[in-house]
């Protein structure tokens, strides 16, 4: 049973009650596809281009840079957790790139994942961030 303006609500509508509470909360936002581009600049900090999906918290996609001469694809791997704290890992087999794996953390709401580079150095001293929409 659930309290809806002051009356007890019980069956399907307490069930429906739950599941839009439980949506406005965060749990909507680890179920879906996004997509979105990070920061960046030309040169070897370039943005990266998010294409993932978000099934019962584990995040899978992809992500592409692309530099002045190649393009550069990108496994993501992740997870969100119940309260909505997400870390994920951009990384790739491709040698031209001086880094092969980057840590992004960040948090979920139910229509936006906002993402920050965890792995800055020298080549890209300033984290990138995104906030990926959800589709």
């Amino acid at each position: 049973m659930v309290k809806n303006r002051g009356r007890w609500v019980h069956g399907a509508r307490a069930a429906l009650y739950v599941a839009l509470i439980a949506c406005v909360v965060g749990a909507c936002a680890s179920k879906g596809y996004w997509n979105g581009v990070s920061t960046g600049n030309s040169g070897e900090c370039v943005p990266f281009n998010f294409e993932i999906t978000v099934r019962d918290g584990r995040i899978t996609g992809w992500a592409v840079t692309e530099f002045e001469r190649w393009t550069v694809s990108w496994d993501v791997h992740g997870e969100v957790t119940a309260d909505g704290l997400v870390s994920l890992e951009t990384t790739t087999e491709d040698p031209r790139t001086q880094q092969q794996q980057l840590s992004w953390t960040g948090t979920a709401k139910p229509f936006s994942l906002s993402l920050v580079e965890q792995t800055s150095d020298e080549v890209c001293p300033t984290p990138r961030s995104a906030t990926l929409k959800r589709h």
